[in-house]
């Protein structure tokens, strides 16, 4: 894959996106915002998804997983990080990566990060041709506020902030689907603080 520069749509390299991405991003509750067409058109259509296998882990049903292809790099690009901690204002570590699919009858149940940490939730949607009425869209809570959707769009990138207190799931993906699949690339991201910045 391509530099950063090279891969991301020309549009989100304008100076001024970042203020405007960070003004979107802090107007929820749960701080969130999904970015159209982030790639690059002529290559956001050459990745392709690996093969999956089922995924057992407490919290998720059926859930299909893989690693990320070699050849997708755009969330350990060192570009990328300095992209993500401009929009945010604050420093960012790369934690982990997977592919994940979910088809009809698969669903994640609504779960804390494990690390209990701040941190950063990035997902690049491969998902082609989805009807809302499938279902397969992803729902972020907080204590005291309104759930958050997130719907399915093929080629956007999504980021969502979560607190450790912040839960999330990937909601029932149903039989009306046929043999159609939620494809995500999923990245995860620590938000440093502080107290962490000289580890």
């Amino acid at each position: 894959m391509d530099s950063f520069d090279e891969l991301v749509n020309p549009e989100y390299l304008v100076e001024s996106m970042a203020p405007s991405i960070f003004r979107s991003l802090y107007r929820h509750a749960i701080p969130n915002i999904r970015l159209q067409n982030f790639l690059n058109p002529k290559l956001a259509t050459k990745i392709a998804s690996p093969e999956a296998g089922r995924d057992h882990r407490p919290g998720f049903h059926r859930q299909g997983v893989a690693r990320v292809p070699s050849d997708f790099t755009l969330f350990t690009d060192p570009g990328f990080l300095v992209f993500l901690e401009r929009i945010l204002s604050t420093p960012l570590r790369f934690v982990s990566q997977e592919y994940q699919e979910y088809g009809p009858g698969d669903y994640s149940l609504l779960h804390e990060d494990a690390s209990g940490e701040h941190r950063l939730v990035v997902k690049y949607d491969l998902t082609p041709d989805w009807n809302e009425d499938w279902g397969g869209f992803d729902l972020y809570t907080c204590p005291d506020t309104d759930p958050i959707v997130g719907h399915r769009e093929f080629g956007a990138l999504t980021l969502a902030r979560l607190e450790p207190v912040d839960r999330s799931c990937l909601r029932y993906v149903n039989h009306l689907a046929g043999e159609a699949k939620v494809k995500l690339m999923v990245g995860s991201f620590q938000i440093v603080q502080s107290a962490d910045r000289s580890s």
